[in-house]
């Protein structure tokens, strides 16, 4: 990364805490680490991958950021930079509900639904570019995590829809989930504060 890139994340990645604050309302997360990494990179070849995410050995979570995509959008375009935070933070959730799963404990979310993540997983496209997006951004796990991180970046912003400059199949797919979400999971349908509109 470059100098200028460096100065830019140590001045604003304040930004991601108070992200993770308001998850824990929502979603069953580990202990969270975030680092940033830089691109192109083995982990992030290009400007297409904006995060990734995992629980180590240790059970804790890790989100890995793409330094330089954080450095160019984060001034203009601080809405993606929360929607990717959430959306990572909803992969560390699915992760954590699949170990739970296979420790043999209580779950929060259906069984045949872990199962669908966990195959996901075990089968996992990543986002490198034209040849691979369109497999990515389909799987049950990536629309899950886009529709969930939609609401979230909506509700913490007090119902504001959110700018985002996810591909439009993305968007289409999660748009298809939303109101579902809203509707049924528990944890926005017991969420009352100001943020009622979304």
């Amino acid at each position: 990364m470059t100098d200028k890139q460096v100065k830019i994340i140590n001045e604003k990645m304040h930004i991601i805490e108070p992200c993770v604050k308001f998850a824990c309302d929502f979603l069953i997360l580990p202990e969270i680490e975030v680092r940033f990494e830089d691109c192109p990179s083995a982990r992030f070849p290009s400007m297409n991958n904006a995060a990734e995410s995992g629980l180590c050995s240790d059970g804790q979570g890790l989100i890995l950021i793409n330094g330089p995509w954080f450095a160019d959008r984060v001034n203009d375009h601080q809405d993606d930079i929360e929607f990717f935070i959430f959306h990572e933070l909803r992969h560390l959730h699915q992760q954590k509900q699949i170990q739970l799963m296979d420790s043999g404990k209580r779950t929060r979310e259906p069984l045949d639904i872990i199962k669908k993540w966990k195959n996901n997983f075990y089968n996992y496209i990543r986002n490198e570019g034209k040849d691979t997006q369109s497999a990515n951004i389909s799987q049950e796990i990536e629309v899950d995590a886009n529709a969930y991180g939609i609401i979230m970046e909506m509700l913490y912003r007090d119902g504001r829809q959110p700018l985002l400059s996810i591909p439009k199949e993305a968007s289409d797919l999660a748009e298809a989930r939303l109101q579902r979400y809203i509707d049924t999971l528990p944890e926005f349908k017991r969420y009352s504060p100001k943020n009622n509109n979304v």
